[in-house]
């Protein structure tokens, strides 16, 4: 008999962004080690610009469950006034009825579908991801309703840690009593779960402290690259020049003036003449101080946001890659490092440390914490390895973080 799995996920192609990337690509490897994949997601009557959808094949069975958020809201805008119009009125339904998340109301439409998928296809290993996390809450009552079933909850991020759900912070709840709701369902939910998933190990210490009597629970699978991805894409290193693509957002940007702040300090003869930072984002570049405007279009260029595979491209004729967790944000583990890694590209990572900047580097890469001393030696030691190392680099090893080597871990999860 055929093995077969279900995953419920609020966002899958047609939707597009970051947040299908995840399960879209372990979906894919899953079909290959022979199972058939059923995805219930939500109903989405628009086709995304970014979807992964060649990554979805035969053996992936897409069901949709009505979602009584409007999909129009989270498709992507044609123009200014669409986006700004949508940008208004999601705030005020995160503000009003939607104040958990998109999908608070799906309960009936989820359990439902998901009950009728389970017992017609005799499926007994079930995912269900965030965000948002009422997926992770709606799902737990699967579990009770059924106590055969293996439910493995994806947390990605820590679903209470997040500003979104916050007491008595800014952009956070304004009502205690949506707080307790909230902290009532995750504990709910954790509770329920046979296996709980992190992107990253310092989000997975960070659950286990909070629920001590639930720790056993608590697992780490991180993001990965696809090799596929990868099939005709040759890797060269050409000039001294680091790239970066991607928001400079929730204080992002410091983390480039960190690095600019360390270029003027140096004023090294070979880094000014040389050392170039590119960086693919929508960042104003106005709103930069006024003392690096001699370095923009010189040290430091600003260009649009290109599609992925395209971004794939041009990081590979980059001797290296920049990677930034915020100062707030040292448990963060991007998506982007995976593409870095399976160009084996140098990187170098900023962060207030964190498990990202450890492995970083055990790896022999180049890091710094948010301090000018550190960043000045850090780019002195890139200045030296590109001299004298760049095209004899040694071939760091990152399988662990293939798509295909974390499917494996992932499947020793189910019964």
């Amino acid at each position: 008999m055929q093995k077969k799995i279900l995953i419920i996920t609020y966002k899958f192609p047609p939707m597009g962004g970051i947040g299908t990337r995840r399960w879209v690509k372990f979906a894919k490897y899953l079909s290959k080690l022979g199972y058939q994949v059923h995805i219930l997601t939500r109903d989405y009557h628009f086709i995304d610009k970014t979807t992964w959808s060649d990554d979805v094949d035969k053996n992936i069975i897409i069901h949709k469950f009505k979602s009584y958020y409007p999909s129009w809201l989270l498709s992507e805008s044609s123009n200014y006034f669409t986006f700004q119009i949508k940008r208004y009125s999601n705030f005020i339904l995160k503000k009003t009825l939607f104040y958990l998340d998109n999908a608070q109301y799906d309960a009936k439409n989820i359990l439902s579908n998901s009950k009728g998928i389970i017992e017609k296809y005799q499926i007994q290993n079930v995912i269900a991801t965030g965000h948002p996390v009422s997926i992770n809450y709606i799902s737990s009552y699967l579990k009770i309703d059924n106590s055969d079933i293996n439910l493995i909850q994806d947390y990605r991020d820590n679903w209470n840690d997040l500003n979104l759900y916050q007491y008595g912070k800014s952009g956070g709840f304004c009502f205690f009593k949506r707080k307790e709701e909230s902290a009532r369902k995750e504990f709910f939910t954790l509770f329920y779960a046979d296996k709980v998933l992190n992107v990253s190990e310092d989000l997975t210490l960070k659950l286990a402290k909070k629920h001590k009597s639930l720790e056993d629970k608590f697992l780490t699978l991180t993001n990965g690259y696809d090799h596929d991805d990868f099939n005709n894409i040759t890797s060269s290193n050409t000039s001294f020049n680091i790239i970066y693509a991607g928001s400079l957002f929730n204080e992002r940007i410091e983390a480039v003036y960190l690095l600019l702040d360390a270029i003027i300090s140096l004023n090294d003869a070979y880094i000014n003449n040389n050392f170039r930072v590119v960086i693919y984002s929508n960042y104003n570049v106005g709103r930069m101080d006024k003392k690096y405007e001699k370095l923009i279009n010189k040290n430091i260029i600003f260009k649009a946001f290109i599609p992925p595979r395209e971004v794939l491209k041009e990081i590979s004729t980059f001797s290296f890659c920049l990677s930034i967790n915020s100062k707030f944000a040292s448990y963060a583990f991007g998506t982007k490092i995976f593409d870095y890694m399976a160009l084996n590209k140098s990187i170098l990572h900023v962060s207030n440390r964190g498990a990202l900047f450890n492995m970083i580097k055990e790896k022999n890469q180049f890091v710094s914490e948010y301090n000018l001393e550190e960043m000045k030696e850090t780019l002195l030691n890139m200045k030296e390895y590109y001299i004298n190392n760049i095209n004899n680099a040694q071939q760091e090893n990152y399988e662990e973080f293939s798509i295909f080597e974390l499917t494996l871990k992932l499947e020793k999860l189910f019964i």
